[in-house]
């Protein structure tokens, strides 16, 4: 069973962590597992043995699952990423107007 965890990292962490995120997926994606789950599948189903292309098939599918969820993960922190980057940088646009105001007054 998989579940969700939550920890803190710092703002400036963010982009080393959605890349080691991308690499987790594309390490699942294109892994020897991977391809010999294929192999294997395309080998039973030749040979007429349904059982055993049936469990190759889950396998692969099961990968493909782990490296969505990783894809999700990725896509959900940069998604906050830049949202939080959209904030501060409107924030300090706010402190610049308001100075620049003071200054012409």
């Amino acid at each position: 069973m998989k579940v969700k965890i939550a920890y803190t990292v710092d703002l400036d962490e963010i982009p080393q962590k959605i890349q080691d995120f991308l690499k987790q997926s594309e390490e699942l994606l294109f892994s020897k597992e991977m391809k010999d789950g294929f192999k294997s599948a395309m080998s039973a189903f030749s040979e007429g043995n349904l059982q055993v292309g049936l469990d190759s098939l889950e396998a692969i599918r099961s990968k493909l699952i782990e490296a969505d969820i990783r894809l999700e993960d990725c896509t959900r922190v940069l998604l906050d990423y830049q949202q939080t980057v959209s904030q501060i940088n409107a924030e300090k646009y706010k402190e610049q107007e308001g100075a620049s105001n003071e200054e012409r007054q």
